[in-house]
Formats: structure tokens, C-alpha cells, sequence
């Protein structure tokens, strides 16, 4: 099938009833387009529309195929097979932004508004706007994107002289392209979303002013390949809220879409693979989330999770989910990594959803991103660097992590269950941080009681804060480099004499550290140590003057050193022996009135 230079050919079968099978135009050869040509394809209304060449599809420089959705079934798509080879030119264009779902439509439809329409979701959920706080919710598939993003929600007025409105615009369509052999990606496959739109009328009273509609979704792109080269772009991008006017009315960005690529070998490809989500259309409004990639090499065995953000700025997130299954469904998906880049925020959305790292898997990233757990996140078998930002939460959400983890540059916030983690490692600077909070526990324990079963080390600059009744860290414990440490169990209750924080071995605070333990009791097992201008201190909180169990107790040797500083706030301090040297140790009960005598 040969498309000549500057030929056009349209295929539109979706006035023809009764295509269950859907349709297709079939050459046992090749398929061929010249410079210029352009060819397009509308959906069947079931089971898409395909083209099917027996040997290769080409399609040279400044040719274009475009692509339509099925207006009313988002999952009826276009199709593209070759028996042996596909070749996108330099130049060359598989179209579909905004030829998706229609403004206002599609399972993820964006929310008119008066003034401003929330952004169409798909990969993840589209943008609010101005005066609607609901985004266009997450839809798809990660592993077999199939679904065209959804339109955005619109806006509309009635007053002075009548209504007027503006629509809300379509999102991206949706392709499969399937190559049993080397799929050659060097132009541009885009299924982008549409960018929002405006009117101008009266907006309140006979007061004019714009009106700003939404952007669009995102849609799907799913190749299936022996081999992928080329340095082209697949792009399914979220299209950015209007913004129009000076009034504030912004539109909500639309969110991106979702791409899945299935390769023998995808080692000489070097393009881009984008699922942004749009801009939001002001201040008032918020960007789309970003969508997801999916990639699945069959040489390195390798599957890899991917949400990159493009650094634009959302309160929304890229969703984790399948078609198919419900909230209370157990549903579990396996990566070998998962890489989280500039802002590209992941929501595992449910308790009875999982992600298991692989062996030696990873969770990487920039150091911009954040995991949001609603679900479980198993990481027991992974390689314990944590690069990404990882947020627990209650009442379902769980992260097991490896032994040993380190979390670099990062933070873990844990509000649900933490595994009972044998060695932790906090470095990074001040982005590093593991904080657990009252609702936080680890593993087998009721919420607000922490066990670490092996070391707690924090270094450059982090930080470890723990709001937790009770505190019990197994192995030793360093905080050094300037880092700091805190148990603060502030406001947790009216059992203060059941507080603690035991370190069953050794306790080094150093280089410009600080350690400040907000706990009735605190128990050290052998040395503590204080050097290099640290600081420790110990203020029991909430007993009044029930003062019995403030204490602070060392099983070893107690050594103030190098211009270090201990104070004590509690009424009884043990250690079998003291070292003060160039150093301060303040005990001060004073505050506690005569209960003060028990010190």
C-alpha cells in the first residue's frame, strides 16, 4: 500500500453498524508513506480500527497519520501492526492530541465549573480550578494502556443579558502499535491532551470578564516490539488550563496520559518518553498530575516504573491501578525499580493494593518526588538506597523496608505501619528525615510504639524525629555531622510514666549534633557518649509532679566531652561512671517543685 507524496486518504468506518471485530485495512506487504502524505483514521465504535502490513510500515519525513478515538468508548483505538519492521521517520507524526474523549467526557471528565473547569484525568488526576475542588479522576491501566484521555470540564455564567459558557476541550487518543520486529522511533508518536479554552462575557452582573475551561488528558500509547530504537519522542502530556483574563477564573491542567513499552531490547534507544501533566491556567487553579511509563525488556528481564514530573509544580499525583479491580480486591504489581523525577508524585491508592520491589530492585529518583502509600509498599529485597521521598499513610498504608536502608537525601514520613527494620540510615543534608508520628507503629505493635531491630544512624545534616509513645532501638545509635535526633512525646496522653525511649546498646552524639528527648524515660544499655560540641538534652513532658519514673539511665560509662552539653531535666539520673571533660552537665529539677527531693 503505497501513500505518494502530498496524498491524503481518510478511513472513517464509524457509520458502518455491526463492527464487533472492529476494522481493518490489511496489505500482505508493506505499508508505505511518501513525504507529505497523510493519512487518517477514526475508531470503529468496537475493537478499534487497524492497519495491518505483512512486512514493514514506513513512514518517511513530514508524513502524518492521524489518529482518532472513538467518541463514545475511549478504549476503541487505532491500531498499527507490521510483520517484520516499523520505521517513524525524522519528521514523521502518529497524531492524535485532542482526539480523545470529548470536553466533559470519559471516565476521568473534568468538572464544569462557573468561572473555571477542573483538568481531565487519566495517568493521574487532572488539575482543579478557580471554584472546583474535584479533579478529573485517575483511569487506565498501567501495564496495557488502552484509554484516551479525558476532556476537561468547562465553565458556565447566566447573568445580566443571559448565559454563555465555555466548553470544556478533549483529551489525547489512544494507540497500539504492534512490531514483530525492530520498531525504528525517530519521528514523534502524540497523543497530548488539548489546551483549554476561553470565552468572555458577563461574569458577575453586567461586569465582563473571561471564563476558562480545563485542559485535557493525556492518552495511552502501547508498543510491542522485537527491538526499539531510534531518539524520537512518545508523548501522552496532560494539555494546560486557560488562564485568560485578569479576573483569576483559572482552568485546572489536564493530567498526563499512560505509555507502556514491551521490547526484547531497548538498549540503542535513546528518546523521550513523556506523561507530564498540564499547566494549571493561574494561581487559582492546580497543574494535572503526571501520567506513568511502563517498561518490560525481555533480554534484561527488567520492569521498570517511571513518573516524571517535568517539574511542573501539582497538588495531584500519578496513580497506581488496573481496570477491573475494585478497592477491596487484592491486587499486587512487581518492578524491579521505580523512578520517581522532578515532581513526578506516585499514589498507591488502597489498603488492599501492593508494589513488590524485586530482588536487588530499587526506588529511585531525583530526590524531588514522593511515594504516597495508601496500600503496602514490600522493599524487604531491594537495595535499600532510597532515593525518592516516601509518605505512609494510616490506616492501610505500610512500607517494609530492607536491611540495611538508607535514606539519602530523602524523607519517610510513617503515620500507618513501618516494618521492624534492622538498620537505618539517615544522611543527605537536611532533606534527609525519618519521622514516625503518633498514629505511626512498626510491625506487630499498637499504634505510637516504634522497635528498630537494628542500628539508627543519622549523619550531614539530617534528621530523625519520632513522636512515639514508646521507643525501642535494638542496636546502636549515632547522630553525628550536625544531624539531630528527637523523641517527643508532647501531647500523646495521661500515662506519661509509660514513655520511653530505650536504646538497648550504646548512644554517640557528635560533631555538632543535637539529641532532644521530650520522654519520661530514657534507659541506655551501655556507653553514652557526647563530643564535639553536642547536646543532649532530656525534659520529661506531661507528668506534673508525678515524677517517679522521669529518669534518665545509663548502663555504662556517662562521657561528656570536646564542649558537649547534657542537661536533665527528670528527677533521677544512674550510670555506673562519669567523664566530664571541657564540657557541661546541667541536672535541674527545680520546675517540679518539692517532688523534686526524689533526685
Amino acid at each position: 500500500a503505497l501513500f505518494d507524496s502530498a496524498s491524503t486518504m481518510t478511513f472513517d468506518p464509524r457509520p458502518i453498524s455491526g463492527l464487533t471485530g472492529g476494522a481493518h485495512l490489511t496489505t500482505g506487504v508493506d505499508w508505505l508513506m511518501r513525504t507529505s502524505a497523510a493519512v487518517t483514521l477514526f475508531a470503529a465504535s468496537s475493537n478499534g480500527t487497524w492497519i495491518e502490513a505483512g512486512r514493514d510500515s514506513i513512514l518517511d519525513a513530514a508524513t502524518t497519520l492521524n489518529v482518532y478515538t472513538h467518541s463514545s468508548n475511549g478504549g476503541s483505538n487505532v491500531g498499527v501492526s507490521a510483520g517484520r519492521n516499523l520505521v517513524l521517520a525524522v519528521g514523521a507524526t502518529v497524531q492524535g492530541t485532542g482526539r480523545g474523549y470529548a470536553g466533559g467526557s470519559g471516565p476521568g471528565a473534568g468538572v464544569l465549573g462557573g468561572f473555571g473547569g477542573s483538568g481531565g484525568g487519566h495517568g493521574g488526576e487532572g488539575g482543579t480550578s478557580y471554584d472546583v475542588g474535584t479533579p478529573g479522576p485517575a483511569a487506565g491501566s498501567v501495564l496495557r494502556p488502552a484509554l484516551a484521555g479525558s476532556g476537561s470540564g468547562g465553565a458556565s455564567r447566566n447573568q445580566c443579558s443571559g448565559p454563555f459558557s465555555v466548553a470544556g476541550v478533549p483529551g489525547g487518543s489512544a494507540v497500539r502499535l504492534v512490531v514483530g520486529g525492530v520498531a525504528n522511533i525517530s519521528g514523534v508518536v502524540r497523543m497530548d491532551g488539548s489546551v483549554g479554552q476561553t470565552a468572555y462575557g458577563y461574569v458577575s452582573g453586567c461586569t465582563y470578564g473571561y471564563i476558562n475551561s480545563g485542559g485535557g488528558a493525556g492518552g495511552s500509547i502501547l508498543l510491542e516490539c522485537s527491538k526499539l530504537i531510534g531518539s524520537g519522542t512518545m508523548s501522552a502530556v496532560g494539555g494546560a488550563g486557560s488562564g485568560t483574563g485578569t479576573n483569576g477564573y483559572h482552568g485546572g491542567g489536564g493530567s498526563g496520559g499512560r505509555v507502556a513499552v514491551y521490547s526484547g531490547d531497548m538498549s540503542a534507544w535513546g528518546g523521550s518518553l513523556l506523561v507530564y501533566g498540564g499547566a494549571r491556567g493561574g494561581t487559582n487553579a492546580d497543574a494535572g498530575g503526571p501520567g506513568t511509563v511502563y517498561l518490560e525488556e525481555a533480554s534484561s528481564g527488567r520492569r521498570r516504573l517511571l513518573v516524571d514530573g517535568n517539574s511542573v509544580s501539582s497538588g495531584r499525583w500519578a496513580w497506581l491501578m488496573e481496570p477491573g479491580y475494585t478497592s477491596s480486591q487484592n491486587l499486587t504489581w512487581t518492578f524491579d525499580s521505580i523512578e520517581l523525577t522532578r515532581l513526578g508524585n506516585l499514589l498507591l491508592p488502597y489498603a488492599a493494593w501492593s508494589t513488590l520491589l524485586a530482588p536487588g530492585g530499587s526506588l529511585g529518583g531525583d530526590r524531588t518526588s514522593t511515594f504516597y502509600l495508601k496500600g503496602r509498599f514490600n522493599a524487604s529485597r531491594s537495595d535499600g538506597l532510597v532515593r525518592s521521598n516516601v509518605y505512609v499513610y494510616g490506616s492501610g498504608g505500610m512500607i517494609d523496608v530492607a536491611d540495611p536502608t538508607t535514606l539519602d537525601g530523602v524523607s519517610l514520613r510513617v503515620y500507618g505501619e513501618l516494618s521492624q527494620a534492622a538498620n537505618v540510615f539517615v544522611t543527605g543534608g537536611t532533606s534527609g528525615k525519618l519521622q514516625v508520628y503518633s498514629s505511626g507503629f512498626t510491625s506487630g505493635l499498637a499504634a505510637g510504639n516504634v522497635r528498630l531491630l537494628g542500628s539508627l544512624s543519622a549523619n550531614s545534616s539530617s534528621g530523625v524525629e519520632l513522636y512515639s509513645r514508646w521507643v525501642k532501638v535494638d542496636g546502636s545509635v549515632s547522630v553525628q555531622g550536625g544531624a539531630s535526633m528527637s523523641v517527643d512525646q508532647t501531647g500523646l496522653g495521661a500515662n506519661a510514666s509509660d514513655f520511653a525511649a530505650l536504646f538497648e546498646r550504646d548512644v554517640t552524639v557528635g560533631s555538632a549534633a543535637t539529641m532532644t528527648l521530650k520522654v519520661t524515660r530514657v534507659s541506655v544499655g551501655d556507653w553514652l557518649q557526647l563530643n564535639g560540641g553536642s547536646t543532649l538534652t532530656h525534659q520529661p513532658v506531661g507528668l506534673g509532679t508525678q515524677l517517679s519514673g522521669a529518669s534518665l539511665s545509663v548502663g555504662g560509662e556517662l562521657r561528656l566531652l570536646q564542649l558537649s552539653t547534657l542537661s536533665s531535666y527528670g528527677t533521677n539520673m544512674a550510670a555506673s561512671s562519669l567523664l566530664v571533660s571541657n564540657s557541661t552537665l546541667t541536672l535541674d529539677a527545680t520546675s517540679y517543685g518539692s517532688a523534686a527531693s526524689g533526685r
